[in-house]
């Protein structure tokens, strides 16, 4: 068993006292897999344009010959297109790993934030690479402009001629739905010598994405309180009590700010030890736009249904990169977008500011995307939001530009909302009347660093009464508190639509398909509802493996959360304010309180900037935990928090939390008060009608409709239900906005006061012939690389064998079995033995006293260095940090009660590639300690440096502290107590988060699990668990990589479980695959023991990177 931070192996062994001879550290490193220096160049050869390499899915399938108009004028000039860079695939998955450790709180790298210019310096092309490509570019008659500061984008401009020659391709002219656009008519292909380097032109077309907005027409507020719509009466007709035949009870910030609990927030009730109002103070969320709007629409809004006192200010800029690459957009039709973005964002957290950023579309390149690459590359906010979306499938080279922003801006610490879309389960078919390209999602929203959010409606039919005041309060507020949810899904396939209908009396309402093709039912003929799916692009990133309710499929999964975006269907939507009539705007008049006109509409659009509101709280919460109030904060990739949430309300495939499950369901339990997280949304479906005979369409008979299938046109599984836990409808659910906040404040502080913690890779060993195993989709999260979380070895000395789990939880995501391991042998401890900062193992037999070091590289090679015998009466307790800045090996002697510890020096490679070498070590001055205590290493002092535990025969406890500093091994004795009898320390590991470590205690003869809660040398608090009969600590970690303790439990029949700590006691889940099938411990396997969690990061004695 390995931990990927530093690690300590502890089993075993008191104490003596006293003024122990120091030991001078060695000179500290710089910690792993971050290239210290600038890329290698990769275009080697010299550019011919006569060996062409094709850029994979550059033709959109709209530029098909059927809406072909003929060739694109060959003068005409092209503006602002991009040309997508990309890294070696060593230097990308650097890249990733970092990206990954940012957000990971033991991480030494833990919110360490680049600037862009520092991305391109660390993670970009070379120079001499980036020199090669503009020269390219040049000779080719086009006009090289600006480079990203991460070096990933280059612009460049010309005319069609030229770029058709450039890149061997046609440029033609498309008529789609009465839309003129134009596109290359066949692939793009660059030099062979280029495409180390070049991955293509982010577009050479102008099909841009589309606002996620559904308008529902004007409505206004009457004297009751009710807001009716007085245009575009919905074709939605019902008795009165079931579905109200208009619009009412439609959403203000007040009303969203009581549903989704931000009012706590506010009134400085909701993080503990702190009563400061949390309203976004010091925060900045910038809206990414491709229009102006009339600022006095943003400001009305915001006079009427924020607090007077709202402190945050909205700017306006179009954000240039000094070279013209932002032009101005004026207003289009765009406007009522942006407009609800800017307003929408301030809901929630009325003192952040908001960034109001446009620029407008280039020939080529979408404005939104032109904005957020220079707020990038000069100033990035701490939230973005986007409300566009594009087919997933139709993005081509465009999904390389999204993934790549996203990227950046996770690196940079901001964190990206983008809503999932509002085409129910067919991303690419929004605004139809029915699907016709299949299943699909918002392509904009699919990468691992975006948060997707989804849609729901809220599911009061016929019991308004019971969640809405029949008059306004306040700023137009008239919710009671949290109303029910159910999927945003306007449309003929809703299983709720369907099943209402049928109890109105209407015939053919059996199921969808049935309901889609009766006259009453094609009044529903509609795309319109919250997106979700499974990402044909992306891979199930680590953090979203096991949560209960989850898919099998090991694909990305939209959308993440969900919040209210619903246009109206069953009485509700949201209002919002955009009055320039050029634009089809009205008029919003707040002077007459009996007839006010609003706009009113819904969509994920109005999701993503509440979400980024939200969020905005979450990050000026931490700001106040830390004593930092007021001042900004950046939380980057909330994504790993947010499903580790998810998994301890939800749980696992295998475990689910049945009570928690309970308590948290929208639809059937009240929810004001719970500590839940988020608001389990287990009713409807986002299934959407589609035309007969296209993909994955499920139709019967000569029906002209069908309905959108898992199935496919074979069997009716729609698209997608929502369940108990994770769903593609509604993702991990709605939130609770004050719970959220104060989950991830306990989170994100322990890389802070809790102190970060080091981790380091393990990797399948060249000296051991290795066979691994990954779940479809797991390439690149094989066990004992850099996620941190701990992996688990089981080794099998009577057969030689090796078997490595990668763990996401209690998830095992991908395994490793290795054979031609030395039979006999085992691993004694796992630690940095050279200095690189990367784990090895260290390999004994108890038979023969011998030790191997398996040294590894960090990129899955290893190699074997035998440190000869070692005496007889002697053990390895573990590997730690006694005296120096690499870990040492520490040995006891019970029989003659000395301790002491290795110092490898000298690694001598063997004399052949694969040819074992040897390693010399200096052993330190020994400490005699009384004979017959049992030795544990543990950190209660919370400093660079292990301490002792030791354990007497009499159950008398001491605590050796190790006084550290930069020499280190001088130890103070400190009596703790005398333990009740039956129980045995096991190890220890922080339960609650303090960055202190606890000692964890078993009593077999009572069947318990205990921990005591440290304050350095002194007990906080003890408590104790019921643990089932036979199961016995295997191994002690931090499987979700929350920096809290969790802890492998076995029994002799190879049952096994994990607990994770939650701060305040444990959760415990069944160990299994993805799918939910529960992984054994094979017979005769021994799990590698580790007795402690983790190992507390350099605290400023090791240089920071930067």
């Amino acid at each position: 068993m390995h931990n990927k931070h530093f690690m300590w192996l502890a089993t075993c062994g008191l104490v003596v006292v006293g003024g122990l001879p120091a030991v001078q550290a060695t000179a500290p490193k710089a910690a792993p897999n971050i290239p210290m220096t600038a890329a290698a160049p990769l275009i080697t050869s010299a550019v011919d344009s006569s060996q062409l390499v094709a850029v994979k899915g550059s033709v959109l399938p709209a530029a098909s010959a059927k809406f072909d108009t003929g060739a694109l004028t060959s003068s005409k000039q092209l503006k602002g297109m991009t040309l997508l860079l990309k890294r070696s695939p060593d230097v990308q998955a650097r890249y990733e790993s970092y990206l990954t450790q940012l957000t990971t709180p033991h991480s030494p790298y833990f919110h360490k934030w680049l600037t862009a210019q520092q991305l391109g310096d660390k993670f970009g092309p070379s120079k001499q690479d980036i020199a090669k490509v503009s020269q390219w570019l040049r000779s080719q008659g086009l006009s090289v402009g600006s480079l990203s500061k991460s070096g990933m984008r280059l612009h460049f401009s010309g005319n069609v001629a030229a770029v058709q020659s450039a890149f061997h391709t046609q440029l033609h002219s498309y008529t789609v739905n009465g839309e003129k656009h134009f596109a290359n008519a066949s692939a793009q292909q660059i030099p062979a010598a280029l495409s180390q380097v070049v991955a293509g032109v982010a577009s050479l077309n102008d099909f841009f994405p589309k606002s996620q907005k559904k308008d529902v027409g004007t409505v206004k507020k009457g004297s009751t309180g009710h807001w009716t719509k007085v245009a575009n009466a919905p074709g939605f007709t019902n008795p009165p009590g079931d579905v109200n035949p208009n619009t009412q009870y439609d959403v203000v910030p007040a009303d969203f700010n009581t549903i989704y609990n931000v009012n706590s927030l506010w009134a400085g009730t909701a993080i503990a030890g702190s009563t400061t109002p949390i309203r976004g103070a010091g925060q900045t969320i910038a809206v990414l736009e491709r229009t102006d709007v009339l600022p006095a629409d943003i400001a009305t809004f915001r006079s009427a249904f924020l607090p007077g006192n709202a402190a945050g200010v909205v700017s306006y800029t179009s954000v240039d990169d000094g070279g013209g690459s932002c032009v101005d957009p004026g207003t289009n039709g765009d406007e009522g977008e942006a407009a609800l973005d800017a307003e929408w964002a301030g809901a929630a957290a009325p003192d952040a500011n908001i960034t109001f950023a446009a620029c407008a579309d280039s020939d080529t390149d979408f404005g939104p995307f032109i904005a957020a690459e220079n707020l990038l590359d000069n100033n990035p906010p701490q939230v973005m939001s986007l409300s566009y979306g594009g087919c997933e499938v139709a993005q081509g080279p465009g999904e390389e530009e999204v993934v790549e922003l996203w990227g950046e801006a996770v690196a940079e610490g901001t964190t990206v909302f983008v809503a999932s879309d509002d085409a129910g389960a067919a991303g690419c078919d929004q605004n139809e009347a029915a699907a016709s390209y299949g299943v699909a999602v918002n392509g904009l929203a699919s990468t691992p660093y975006d948060t997707a959010v989804g849609g729901t409606d809220f599911y009061d039919i016929g019991k308004a009464a019971t969640y809405w005041s029949s008059t306004n309060a306040a700023n137009g507020g008239s919710a009671l508190g949290y109303v029910p949810e159910q999927t945003w899904n306007d449309s003929c396939a809703s299983n709720v639509l369907f099943t209402l209908e049928a109890g109105n009396g209407h015939s053919g309402t059996g199921d969808g398909e049935a309901f889609c093709n009766t006259s009453f039912g094609q009044n529903f003929l509609d795309t319109a509802g919250g997106g979700g799916g499974a990402s044909a692009d992306f891979y199930k990133p680590s953090w979203q493996v096991g949560v209960y309710g989850s898919a099998a499929q090991n694909v990305r999964m939209l959308p993440d959360v969900s919040l209210f975006a619903a246009n109206g269907l069953y009485g509700h939507a949201l209002l919002y304010c955009m009055s320039d009539a050029n634009e089809g705007g009205t008029t919003c008049d707040y002077t007459n309180p009996d007839d006010v006109v609003y706009n009113s509409a819904g969509g994920t659009s109005f999701a993503s900037p509440a979400m980024a509101g939200i969020q905005a709280l979450v990050d000026q919460a931490m700001a106040v935990s830390l004593g930092n109030s007021g001042e900004s904060f950046s939380l980057g990739n909330v994504n790993p928090a947010m499903y580790l949430f998810g998994t301890r309300e939800y749980g696992t495939q295998g475990a689910p939390n049945t009570a928690s499950v309970a308590a948290c369901n929208s639809s059937t339990t009240p929810l004001a008060g719970n500590k839940c997280v988020f608001n389990n949304v287990t009713v409807g479906n986002i299934d959407v009608p589609c035309y007969a005979g296209t993909p994955s369409c499920y139709s019967r008979g000569l029906d002209a409709y069908g309905v959108l299938s898992l199935g496919g046109s074979v069997s009716l599984v729609p698209a997608y239900a929502t369940n108990a836990g994770y769903s593609y409808a509604t993702g991990l659910g709605s939130v609770n906005a004050a719970n959220l906040a104060s989950a991830s404040v306990n989170y994100n502080k322990v890389g802070f006061d809790g102190g970060s913690y080091e981790f380091f890779p393990m990797a399948p060993s060249d000296f051991l012939t290795s066979n691994s195993t990954q779940f479809p989709g797991d390439e690149g999260q094989l066990p004992f690389q850099v996620d941190g979380r701990t992996d688990v070895a089981l080794v099998n000395p009577t057969t030689g064998t090796l078997t490595e789990l990668g763990m996401v939880g209690s998830t095992v995501n991908a395994t490793i079995n290795e054979t031609g391991l030395l039979k006999g042998y085992t691993i004694a401890a796992i630690g940095d033995f050279n200095g690189d900062g990367i784990a090895d193992f260290a390999f004994t037999n108890p038979a023969t006293n011998e030790l191997y070091i398996l040294l590894n590289d960090g990129n899955g090679h290893t190699a074997a260095y035998d440190a000869g015998s070692y005496p007889t009466g002697w053990t390895i307790v573990g590997a730690a940090r006694i005296t120096s800045g690499q870990m040492q090996l520490v040995w006891r002697n019970n029989a003659s009660g000395q301790v002491g510890w290795w110092t490898f020096n000298t690694f001598t490679a063997g004399a052949t590639t694969g040819a074992v070498g040897t390693v010399t070590h200096t052993m330190s001055p020994l400490i005699t300690a009384a004979s017959g205590y049992k030795l544990t290493l543990a950190n209660v002092s919370g400093n660079y440096y292990a301490d002792f535990v030791w354990m007497g025969p009499s159950n008398d406890l001491y605590i050796w502290t190790n006084d550290g500093g930069p020499l280190g091994g001088v130890f103070t004795s400190h009596f703790i107590e005398n333990v009740p009898a039956g129980w045995t320390l096991q190890g220890a590991g922080d339960v609650n988060g303090d960055g202190d470590s606890d000692l964890l205690w078993t009593n077999t003869s009572t069947n318990q699990f205990g921990w005591w809660l440290m304050n350095g040398t002194s007990i906080v608090q003890t408590q104790t668990r019921a643990l089932a009969p036979g199961y016995s600590i295997a191994t002690i970690g931090d499987f979700n990589g929350d920096g809290l303790v969790d802890i492998l439990f076995t029994n002799a029949a190879g049952n096994a479980y994990l607990w994770t700590s939650l701060g305040n006691g444990f959760q415990s889940f069944m160990l299994t695959d993805p799918t939910g099938a529960a992984i054994t411990v094979p017979a005769g396997a021994q799990v590698a023991p580790n007795r402690l969690q983790g190992y507390p990061a350099d605290n400023g004695i090791f240089p920071d990177f930067f």
